[in-house]
């Protein structure tokens, strides 16, 4: 069975996107890593990533820990995600095939 999670035309992975990742690579999640990353969203919008997502003020706030691994998977994920969307959709698609048998 495929595990599917979908962007709804997001170009930002969603913080369950972002749990999702922290699971995978890490063992548990980490949703305070987000939030805290995430939280200039609501005073500058799309442009929140000017602040809180580079590795040194991941390192800064977190030290050398998962934490902070959580982070950076973070960033990446904000920066990969058109590529993780069209991923998304491919096991969709893969998954819908396999349910019309």
């Amino acid at each position: 069975m495929f595990i599917i999670l979908i962007f709804h035309n997001n170009p930002v992975p969603k913080h369950k996107i972002h749990r999702y990742i922290d699971k995978l690579f890490l063992g548990r999640e980490f949703p305070h890593v987000h939030k805290w990353m995430d939280e200039p969203y609501r005073s500058l919008g799309r442009k929140h990533r000017i602040l809180r997502h580079t590795p040194q003020e991941i390192i800064l706030k977190f030290g050398f820990s998962d934490e902070a691994l959580s982070g950076l998977l973070h960033i990446y994920a904000d920066k990969k995600s058109k590529e993780i969307n069209k991923l998304f959709k491919f096991f969709e698609e893969i998954e819908r095939i396999i349910r019309s048998f």
